[in-house]
């Protein structure tokens, strides 16, 4: 099985399928990522190292601070956790990180991929989607190439569409004094207080 990791809006008590939940993915908000098409699924970004599921979060924050961790907008005492899952089932992800796997598809560069053109992005993720063939897509992190990021996509479902397929190993709730928040913001060189 792999491992993956993800900062989500976090409440202790949150019920599956709510707000707060760290297997909820909230559908109505999505539409303005690299490969979302929430007329066909739900996706979930994970990344593989949890300095990149930091790192994605808050890339475009110059200044790291605590209040950035805070998410009561969304629910009162909700803060931004760092969540570890392990997947259930092997997971078949198309690999753009692969030239081989690129030259099947007609892709010359991954960077077509990398690109902030929503229209293009997504119309790929819908057309592998539409294949049924995967789990998803796996690719370097549009911030460092070291870092790799999934997006895992699942038919709606009201109580978490990820929760067969994604258990949850950890949560840990973000302050800037863990030593992984402050390994992202040096690899991005952001700043800390």
């Amino acid at each position: 099985m792999s491992r993956y990791w993800r900062v989500v809006p976090y409440l202790d008590d949150a019920a599956p399928g709510s707000d707060g939940h760290p297997l909820y993915v909230p559908r109505a908000y999505q539409g303005h990522g690299r490969w979302d098409n929430p007329d066909h699924y739900t996706i979930t970004y994970l990344s593989e190292t949890p300095e990149g599921a930091i790192g994605e979060t808050f890339a475009n924050r110059s200044t790291w601070t605590e209040s950035m961790f805070d998410a009561s907008g969304i629910a009162e005492g909700m803060r931004r956790a760092l969540v570890e899952y392990e997947t259930t089932t092997a997971v078949d992800l198309v690999n753009l990180d692969d030239p081989a796997v690129l030259s099947e598809l007609g892709i010359r560069s991954v960077s077509q991929l990398l690109g902030r053109n929503r229209e293009s992005t997504q119309q790929f993720a819908l057309t592998e989607y539409l294949k049924g063939k995967t789990h998803g897509l796996r690719s370097v992190s549009y911030h460092l190439p070291h870092w790799f990021i999934v997006g895992m996509w699942a038919d709606d479902d009201q109580n978490g569409p990820f929760r067969d397929l994604l258990e949850i190993v950890q949560i840990e709730e973000l302050t800037l004094g863990i030593p992984v928040v402050v390994t992202a913001a040096e690899a991005l060189r952001r700043h800390l207080p």
